[in-house]
């Protein structure tokens, strides 16, 4: 499978942070997790758009989102990954 499809594919599953918090939010965007220096499209999670750039998401501050909403960017990897296995494997 390459990156396309599997981007594809992530774009099926919920929202990440609204799984992980108990909300009914669906994926509109892919996020990258990790350093700027380590991103890769197999290390995106599916997000809502208020969860990824609205007022109260992980942009434009991830620090002050981490301490607020008690996740981390791998968190929310390993979520992803559960979910996709889930659904894919």
């Amino acid at each position: 499978m390459n990156k396309a499809e599997y981007a594809k594919r992530l774009r099926d599953l919920p929202c990440v942070v609204g799984y992980a918090l108990g909300l009914g939010c669906r994926c509109e965007e892919l996020h990258h997790a990790g350093d700027a220096t380590d991103r890769d499209d197999w290390n995106q999670v599916p997000i809502c758009r208020d969860h990824h750039q609205g007022p109260q998401g992980i942009h434009p501050s991830r620090r002050a989102w981490e301490s607020r909403t008690k996740l981390t960017e791998m968190k929310l990897l390993a979520i992803t990954r559960k979910l996709y296995a889930e659904r894919y494997e």
